[in-house]
């Protein structure tokens, strides 16, 4: 008897979770009915009894055919217009279908009886939310036949999608929202986070990716069932045209995961209908090389061996596209290949793709040499300790050689640096080799001192007596006057520069790397910050990453680009400037260039390398026939050939002091 009243509580219980559920349902869950009772997704999106959606693209309703009941996390990833965040809607229907079939949630998850349980869906607002798929979603509910008859939604409520089990669906857009909440799932699609859309900041995107994150590791904590599946479910939606390094890594750790799918929906594959059957292939860009349209059999095979991966793995980036979409690649092949390919053309990536050619660089000799004492000094106005007192001069050598120095100058808070690089001469096929000397790092004070300047400029007046010093150059901003009364004392061209601002001396250096020609010295620090440099290729800068700093790298960069530009003039630039060079910006960088005598390419609005003029087929070492056909490439595009797409595939130059020829690996003409 005990039994009886014991079950019929217990069925009594199914039928308070069930808003307007029958007894017959009740009695169903509380027989147990099991996952072989259960429609797959397919026929939950087309049935009459459940979805009922009319429409649905072919590419999705082919796409549902999979093994959806087994897939614990999705990403979903292509161009505009695919349907990626419908698709995702689709999918939380089903997963609430399975979920609410298994009777009692809370025994099901392993939840307390009586804690609300969640599902999240990511905005920054829930009017965002509501312009973008949730909306969508809770109108998606509100129709399908399965959930009018067994889980109703409560209609009085609009700002979230409760039902009477108590399970709902909420926007959330920072990680107060999920504290101590029994989230089961979630929802997170980027374009809520992206300008016009949800008009999202990077502080708040970064916090949702944090509490994504956590998420999905509590999921993984608790929800874990017996090899290794997840009863959760989370979903990522990541837009092309705004892709993170979160969501790139997300649908890395997901592509090998049996129990996870990644789908990439591109609008010509989804309604081929629409396009011409007739294709042209487009190159989409991989680390340094840029994007290009590919002209013949000889220019793919040029880039897939530039690519420097297994052949299959480099053929996933080309991309067949309808010839009715060709003139939006003309326009802009980067915008084209995000909104058609749905591949993301990042706007931003380490610097460093390679660095076995950075360690090759590194002298343990050079650094045997090295006239520090200690590597770094505090730089204080509460004490008279020169900053000379950590140099051995005894160790300075080849003093008579040219010298470049750089100084990245702060007052407080920030280190400063001072790196010196030595031009070594002319190697004997031409090229110019260079060293580091040395790389001070440059501590301010705890408060309430400050970095004293005059401190530095004695060191700089004491160097200029010990060594060949022939160009100096110091930031914009904090140390204008000392690089003044420097350059006057010591009759040296006053060059302002600011590395900030272009990353044109970046890839100079690194071509530089490339091509085995300079040898430096390990700091840990100075090596820390180089390979976490970011490359923002969309303004054409090198910046430091969240939370690193980059003043050891950018000094170490504005002394090889001195002694690469400078030294090798015999430091004589009497026709280069009037007394003052400003090197602040890519313009004026190209302009001094020029200037030098390197006349053979002209400039896109993004200072990318556009056009190479007077270039001659017979030419003497012009550069390797790949080189041609990768030119011809992006010049038939429109778009623009950067120093990038040239420096994975570098060919030693040999003329003497050849920046761009060097950068661009060609030689424009002998000397």
């Amino acid at each position: 008897m005990g039994l009886f009243f014991r079950c019929m509580g217990r069925i009594d219980d199914i039928l308070k979770q069930r808003s307007g559920g029958s007894v017959v349902s009740a009695v169903k869950d509380f027989l147990g009915a099991g996952d072989e009772e259960l429609v797959d997704f397919h026929t939950f999106l087309t049935d009459p009894q459940y979805l009922a959606l009319d429409g649905i693209y072919p590419f999705w309703l082919e796409e549902s055919k999979h093994d959806y009941a087994d897939y614990s996390s999705v990403a979903l990833t292509g161009s505009l217009a695919g349907g990626k965040s419908s698709y995702a809607n689709m999918l939380t229907c089903y997963r609430l279908y399975r979920w609410f079939s298994q009777g009692d949630l809370h025994t099901y998850f392993g939840i307390l009886r009586g804690s609300p349980i969640y599902f999240l869906y990511f905005s920054v607002s829930m009017k965002a939310a509501e312009r973008s798929g949730f909306k969508q979603l809770r109108q998606m509910i509100d129709n399908a036949p399965w959930f009018q008859k067994h889980f109703p939604r409560r209609k009085d409520i609009q700002s979230s999608i409760q039902f009477g089990n108590g399970f709902s669906i909420e926007f959330a857009s920072g990680e107060s929202h999920a504290i101590g909440l029994n989230v089961v799932g979630a929802i997170l699609d980027e374009a809520n986070f992206r300008n016009g859309v949800g008009n999202g900041t990077i502080s708040e995107y970064t916090e949702v990716q944090r509490l994504a994150q956590q998420l999905e590791d509590r999921m993984r904590s608790r929800f874990t069932r017996d090899g290794g599946k997840l009863v959760s479910f989370m979903c990522y939606i990541s837009s092309a045209s705004f892709a993170s390094a979160f969501i790139e890594q997300k649908i890395s750790e997901l592509d090998g995961d049996p129990h996870a799918r990644v789908v990439t929906a591109v609008q010509y594959k989804i309604c081929p209908q629409n396009y011409s059957k007739k294709m042209f292939e487009v190159f989409c860009g991989y680390q340094q090389l840029s994007p290009c349209v590919v002209q013949s059999k000889a220019h793919k095979d040029t880039l897939l061996r530039s690519i420097g991966l297994p052949r299959p793995k480099a053929q996933t980036f080309f991309e067949k596209v309808p010839v009715d979409l060709q003139p939006q690649f003309k326009k802009n092949i980067y915008l084209a290949i995000q909104n058609h390919c749905g591949r993301s053309t990042a706007s931003k990536g380490g610097f460093i793709t390679n660095y076995d050619a950075v360690k090759a660089c590194y002298s343990d000799s050079l650094r045997r040499a090295c006239p520090l004492v200690q590597d770094s000094i505090v730089v204080s106005d509460q004490d008279d300790v020169p900053l000379w007192s950590v140099f051995d001069e005894r160790k300075f050598v080849d003093t008579d050689k040219p010298h470049a120095l750089c100084l990245d100058l702060s007052l407080t808070g920030d280190h400063a640096s001072l790196c010196c690089v030595r031009f070594d001469g002319f190697m004997a096929d031409g090229r110019a080799e260079h060293s580091e000397v040395f790389n001070l790092d440059l501590v301010p004070p705890q408060f309430p001192g400050m970095l004293k300047i005059s401190k530095v400029e004695d060191l700089l007046y004491w160097l200029a007596d010990r060594l060949n010093i022939v160009v100096f150059s110091s930031d914009a901003f904090q140390s204008a006057q000392l690089r003044q009364n420097v350059c006057e004392r010591l009759d040296l061209p006053n060059i302002r520069m600011s590395l900030d601002s272009s990353d044109i001396p970046h890839l100079l250096w690194l071509s530089m790397v490339v091509d085995a020609r300079i040898h430096m010295q390990y700091l840990e620090r100075q090596d820390t910050e180089i390979r976490e440099a970011v490359h923002d290729v969309a303004k054409h800068r090198v910046v430091k990453r969240d939370g690193s700093t980059d003043d050891q790298f950018q000094t170490c960069i504005g002394a090889f680009f001195l002694s690469e530009t400078v030294c090798t003039q015999d430091g004589d630039l009497s026709s280069l400037y009037d007394g003052r060079i400003n090197l602040c910006g890519a313009t004026s960088i190209e302009s001094m260039m020029k200037r030098l005598g390197y006349e053979g390419m002209s400039f896109d609005r993004r200072h990318g390398v556009s056009r190479v003029s007077g270039y001659a087929e017979d030419a003497p070492d012009v550069g390797s026939s790949r080189m041609r056909d990768l030119i011809a490439g992006s010049a038939s595009t429109g778009s623009s050939f950067t120093s990038s797409d040239v420096v994975a595939m570098s060919q030693r130059s040999r003329r003497r002091g050849g920046v761009w020829d060097i950068l661009n690996a060609m030689d424009a003409s002998s000397d």
